[in-house]
């Protein structure tokens, strides 16, 4: 059981010396903030792999919020939905990819759009008719993947694409199975040239075949490789019994749950980006002719595209975390626009002086004040980089001195020099200590002019006593806000409610 987990380096797994080796759950389990949306046959909500119905779907079957399959057959948009997030760590069923890890981490948010059902026989019909629609209401209510573990060979629909042409035009991913006919061309809308194909592979890194006449489809459409042959799936709701799985429409399922993981480390990653960085991570397994196959796609082979995908080598390379270190009595001056991937780390008696310009950060960057060190801001702005917040600045103390300058001018407490600055989508725009440091309480900030705008939080800071520097009485806090404004407007996109 999960050995697909393990040949992608997904979850955790050791060489055959016995060595772990590195995976993509390292950086991420997934995050809720980032919307899957699976257009299928459904989701049996009810186990407790999943959280309870988001309403966030739709069933364009029986035109309501219900989004359940039919009883008394596999669910196919379960089974996906299973590969995708189901949560993991719960001691029940499966691990799904983004699924979470146990109460304190959540999955990513699914968004299931019932386009699909089966019928008495236990056929799977897709009702094309709505698929545009589900793929509008999609991308309105913020899905950054659209998973679509369906089509068909000799098929095309005008109205789908028109749709999808839309998804694209708002950088939403979309994800498609190859096909299973073990045709010479890939499946549409697999094959529309903005959607990425995804091949099935089996546990030997071969492309997948279901008998001597069938098998994941090639040419070269193919894009990326997953597995999807023998694969552990779900049976929900007709069995709790879990079996193996094959199929290409796994394989998709398995790429858009990595492309979420990607997504959970860097929000601001394009589709494009991701797209990119996916076929940047394959690896060229199995017998298969990466070199002459495509002559304008050096790199592709017709079988499984650019080959298996590295779910750790992707998720390290959407991460792009560049950090920069400001050393001991180092001073530094910024006044041209720059973007942070990284942590800013000023050691003690550095100064970062930023003035007149724009810093942009990406979400998981921020800028570390140490004790004794110094920013200052003026006339900037120190903003997010996309839609996701940016971490803000952390200002560390000491709280066994007090805060004041030595004979030398030298402070045992981080400082900041706010003067006609903005700060603006911060998870945390000043945090007054080093978090979970109790003894580094204390950090100094002084503020003129300036502006906090659609933080989560504009300033944080722990209990600590002031004290004169000769008689060692308390004193108030060294700190200081004047004219500053506090504001939340409608552009605000945290997930912090006020």
């Amino acid at each position: 059981m999960y050995w697909e987990l393990e040949k992608t380096s997904i979850s955790y797994w050791e060489n055959t010396w016995g060595d772990p080796q590195q995976y993509a759950w390292s950086y991420s389990v997934g995050n809720p903030n980032i919307i899957v949306a699976i257009l299928d046959d459904g989701l049996t909500w009810a186990d407790a792999d999943f959280t309870p119905d988001n309403q966030l779907g739709y069933d364009y079957y029986s035109d309501d919020y219900t989004t359940e399959p039919v009883l008394g057959h596999v669910s196919h948009g379960t089974t996906m939905a299973s590969i995708i997030a189901g949560k993991t760590a719960n001691q029940h069923g499966l691990c799904g990819i983004a699924g979470g890890y146990g109460p304190s981490n959540a999955p990513v948010t699914l968004m299931i759009q019932r386009v699909a059902s089966k019928n008495g026989l236990g056929q799977y019909l897709l009702k094309t008719i709505e698929v545009p629609q589900a793929i509008y209401d999609a991308v309105e209510k913020g899905a950054r993947i659209i998973n679509m573990s369906w089509g068909g060979q000799d098929w095309f629909d005008d109205d789908i694409n028109d749709a999808l042409d839309h998804a694209v035009s708002h950088d939403v991913i979309l994800i498609a199975a190859a096909g299973n006919e073990g045709e010479s061309s890939v499946s549409w809308p697999a094959s529309k040239e903005e959607v990425i194909a995804v091949s099935a592979t089996t546990i030997n890194d071969t492309r997948a075949t279901w008998n001597p006449h069938s098998g994941s489809n090639t040419g070269i459409d193919t894009e990326i490789a997953f597995p999807g042959m023998s694969v552990e799936v779900t049976k929900l709701p007709l069995s709790t019994i879990t079996g193996p799985g094959t199929g290409t429409s796994i394989s998709s399922a398995m790429a858009s749950g990595v492309a979420a993981l990607m997504l959970s480390v860097n929000p601001c990653l394009t589709a494009a980006e991701v797209r990119s960085i996916l076929r940047e991570s394959c690896e060229q397994v199995g017998p298969y002719d990466y070199n002459n196959a495509d002559p304008d796609n050096p790199g592709h082979s017709n079988e499984l595209g650019y080959g298996r995908v590295n779910a750790f080598t992707a998720v390290r390379m959407a991460f792009s975390h560049d950090d920069i270190l400001i050393t001991e009595n180092e001073v530094v001056n910024w006044n041209q626009n720059q973007t942070l991937t990284g942590t800013v780390t000023i050691k003690s008696n550095g100064i970062l002086n930023i003035e007149n310009c724009e810093i942009t950060a990406h979400p998981n960057s921020k800028i570390i004040v140490e004790r004794g060190a110094k920013l200052t801001v003026n006339n900037a702005v120190l903003k997010n980089y996309c839609n996701a917040p940016w971490q803000g600045i952390e200002v560390h103390g000491n709280s066994s001195a007090n805060q004041w300058p030595d004979a030398n001018g030298n402070y045992q407490q981080g400082r900041v020099v706010l003067t006609d600055a903005v700060i603006e989508n911060a998870v945390r725009a000043l945090d007054l200590w080093n978090p979970g440091h109790y003894s580094q309480t204390g950090g100094i900030v002084h503020a003129t002019g300036t502006t906090f705008r659609n933080n989560a939080e504009s300033v944080h800071a722990l209990l600590y006593r002031n004290s004169h520097p000769i008689n060692e009485r308390e004193m108030d806090y060294n700190s200081s806000f004047s004219d500053c404004n506090f504001e939340i407007t409608a552009d605000y996109n945290g997930t912090h409610t006020f």
